[in-house]
């Protein structure tokens, strides 16, 4: 197996520390768990370095880890947000159709375990705490993330597993039963805020399940007229 940092040389990409990606170079090394790309995550410092962790995890992590993570770090923490630009921005290339190393289907798991770990990670969270997260931007700018991903894992072309078929409202009302809440309501302003954008930029693909949840609707549409 070519090293990592190696394969990063050859391809003239400027790439993270040797330090930060040196022990990832065994193909026999065990699948880690989040907490274990933190220094190559923070390492990253432009898209290309991005594009590179994201093949490392891709190819390293267990998809598990988000919560305990989330717990010990917070949902502010640099290393989860540069994490969440990096899946994006590989989804983004696919949806434009960019012939690069990192497309959408070697992320697709891994953006699934990161929507899916924040919301447990929310779900967890002490009634009298998410008021006041809610009121911090910085705290809430990874949700913004989070709706862009989810965006993507039902108008992408990849598996889309069955919790996250759900609509963003519906995923957020789920996992905030009382709407009435500060945070639950910022959560769902983010459909309003992004959605218009998102849906103009990033159409749902032949085959994803937002293209099929369409098709039935305008089967069904059919049949009533």
């Amino acid at each position: 197996m070519t090293p990592f940092y190696s394969l990063g040389s050859e391809q003239g990409w400027t790439t993270p520390s040797s330090d930060a990606v040196a022990h990832f170079d065994d193909a026999r090394i065990a699948r880690m768990y989040l907490s274990s790309f933190e220094e190559l995550l923070l390492c990253c410092g432009d898209n290309t370095d991005m594009h590179l962790a994201v093949e490392i995890i891709g190819t390293y992590w267990n998809n598990r880890g988000i919560e305990k993570f989330v717990r010990r770090k917070g949902f502010d923490d640099p290393a989860l947000a540069i994490l969440a630009r990096a899946l994006i921005l590989s989804w983004e290339l696919h949806f434009v159709g960019v012939d690069f190393r990192v497309i959408a289907s070697s992320t697709n798991d891994d953006s699934v375990a990161f929507v899916e770990g924040l919301f447990k990670s929310l779900r967890n969270m002490e009634y009298d705490l998410l008021d006041e997260f809610s009121e911090c931007d910085a705290r809430l700018a990874i949700w913004e993330a989070a709706f862009r991903l989810h965006h993507f894992l039902r108008n992408g072309r990849n598996r889309c597993p069955k919790l996250l078929r759900k609509s963003w409202s519906t995923l957020c009302q789920e996992c905030l039963p009382n709407s009435n809440t500060k945070m639950c309501k910022r959560l769902l302003s983010l459909e309003c805020i992004h959605g218009p954008t998102m849906r103009k930029y990033f159409p749902p693909q032949e085959g994803s399940w937002e293209q099929k949840v369409r098709d039935t609707y305008s089967s069904d549409a059919s049949v009533d007229e």
